[in-house]
C-alpha cells in the first residue's frame, strides 16, 4: 500500500505545547487514514521557502500542512519572509503544486507588544487562503481578526486546536504516588515586557509572589503538591528557585526535575506530558496549551494571563468565568480573587459534565476536518 508524504510545518523548537499539537494531529489523521503516512519535519521558525525547495515540495510531497498554533504572530527574530509563521514570498505561493491545508493558525500577538506586523502579512494571508483546499483557524476570535485583515469569512473554518486530542499515555512518576492534591502550574517566562502592564518586571514580581500565595493557601487548606508542568524547562529556573524558597521543595516539584526522561519536550513524549496533565486535581495555566490541554484532560484549570488566546480559547467553551486577566492590576496584586475563583470551580458540579459534553461537539468538527484531509489526499495521484 502506498504512503502519502506530507510536509508539516510547525514549531518543532522547544515548546512542549506545540509539540503535543503536532502530535496529536500526526496521530488523528495516521488513526483515519487507510494508507500510510509519512510525516516529513519543517520547523516554521528556521524553515524560508524559496524556488528550490519548493521544487522539492512539488516532486516529493502529496500535502503541504501548516499549522496549528499561533502561526498568526510576527516573530522578529526569525525574519519571516511573510510576516508570519510561513516563512514564504507572496509571488511564490502560487508556485505550490499540490494540496495546501492550514491547520487551526492562531492570532499571536501579545497584549502589551508594542510592535507591528510586516506591511505584506496581510497580503501574504490572504493568498494563502486563496491557495489553500482548506484554511482553518482555532477560535472565533482569529477568524474575527482575520476578517478585519481583508479574508474571505466563508472560506475560514473554526476548528479546535488538536493539543486537546492527544492520547495520554501513563508514565510512573514518584511524584503521583502521593495522597496529596496535585495542583499543575504552568507559568510564562518568557516575553515579561509584553505579558505585564507597563513597569513589567515591578508587576511581574509583584504576580509572582500573588501565585506563591494562591500555591500556600491550597497547601494550608487542602494539602496540595504543587507541580511546575514546565513547557520550556530552561526558562523557569528564576521562578523555580523562588517558589522552592518560598513553598519549600516538599511542596513544589517541577516536572522536568521529576521526570527528565521526557524531556527535553518532544513529539514522541507528548503523550506522556499529556498524562501528567491528566493526574493533577486541578491547574493554574499560563501558557495557551496548559489551558488546551487540561480542558482535554477533563481537568478543572484557572486560565492566568493577558494573552488574546487564553480569551480566545475560554470564550470558545463558554467558561470565560475562570479566566484571570493580567490586563487587570487587581488580578495581578491580589491573591483572593484567584483563590475565589478556585474555590469556584472547585465547587462547580457541573463542569467536568459540561467539559465533557463540549469535548465531544469540538471533536465532531475536528473529526470532520480530518476526514476532509483524508479525503484530499486520496484524489492526490
Amino acid at each position: 500500500m502506498k504512503s502519502k508524504t506530507i510536509w508539516h510545518v510547525g514549531g518543532y523548537n522547544r515548546n512542549y505545547g506545540d509539540f503535543v499539537l503536532l502530535e496529536s494531529i500526526r496521530e488523528n489523521l495516521e488513526r483515519i487514514s487507510d494508507v500510510p503516512l509519512n510525516f516529513v519535519n519543517v520547523d516554521c521558525q528556521s524553515t524560508h521557502f524559496f524556488n528550490e525547495l519548493i521544487d522539492e515540495l512539488n516532486e516529493k510531497a502529496d500535502m503541504l500542512l501548516i499549522g496549528g498554533g499561533g502561526f498568526i504572530m510576527n516573530r522578529h527574530e526569525d525574519n519571516s519572509l511573510s510576516g508570519w509563521q510561513w516563512s514564504i514570498k507572496n509571488e511564490d505561493i502560487e508556485k505550490i503544486k499540490i494540496p495546501i491545508i492550514v491547520y487551526g493558525i492562531g492570532y499571536n500577538k501579545f497584549c502589551f507588544d508594542p510592535r507591528k506586523f510586516k506591511n505584506n502579512t496581510n497580503d501574504s494571508l490572504l493568498l494563502a487562503e486563496k491557495k489553500s483546499s482548506l484554511f482553518s483557524v482555532r477560535n472565533n476570535g482569529t477568524k474575527d481578526e482575520l476578517i478585519k485583515r481583508g479574508l474571505d469569512a466563508e472560506k475560514i473554518q473554526v476548528i479546535p486546536d488538536s493539543g486537546m486530542f492527544i492520547t495520554p499515555l501513563k508514565k510512573d512518576a514518584n511524584i503521583l504516588n502521593t495522597n496529596r492534591m496535585l495542583v499543575g502550574i504552568n507559568l510564562v517566562s518568557d516575553r515579561p515586557q509584553y505579558t505585564y502592564p507597563a513597569e513589567f518586571e515591578k508587576n511581574r514580581k509583584k504576580f509572582l509572589n500573588t501565585l506563591v500565595d494562591v500555591c500556600k493557601y491550597l497547601i494550608t487548606k487542602y494539602n496540595a503538591l504543587i507541580i511546575n508542568l514546565d513547557h520550556i524547562p530552561e526558562l523557569d529556573k528564576e521562578v523555580n528557585k523562588l517558589f522552592k524558597q518560598k513553598l519549600g521543595s516538599d511542596n513544589y516539584k517541577v516536572l522536568s526535575e521529576e521526570v527528565p526522561e521526557i524531556y527535553p519536550p518532544s513529539l514522541i513524549n507528548s503523550h506522556f506530558l499529556a498524562y501528567f496533565y491528566q493526574k493533577m486535581d486541578l491547574v493554574l495555566g499560563m501558557r495557551g496549551h496548559s489551558n488546551i490541554i487540561a480542558f482535554g484532560m477533563k481537568v478543572p484549570f484557572i486560565s492566568i494571563g493577558s494573552h488574546n488566546k487564553n480569551r480566545f480559547f475560554l470564550h470558545e467553551i463558554n467558561e470565560e468565568k475562570y479566566l484571570v486577566d493580567l490586563r487587570d492590576f487587581k488580578n495581578i496584586e491580589n491573591c483572593d480573587i484567584i483563590i475565589k475563583k478556585i474555590e469556584t470551580l472547585l465547587k462547580d458540579s457541573d463542569y467536568k459534565i459540561r467539559v465533557s459534553n463540549k469535548k465531544e461537539e469540538l471533536f465532531s468538527k475536528f473529526e470532520k476536518f480530518n476526514k476532509d484531509i483524508i479525503e484530499i489526499l486520496k484524489e492526490k495521484k
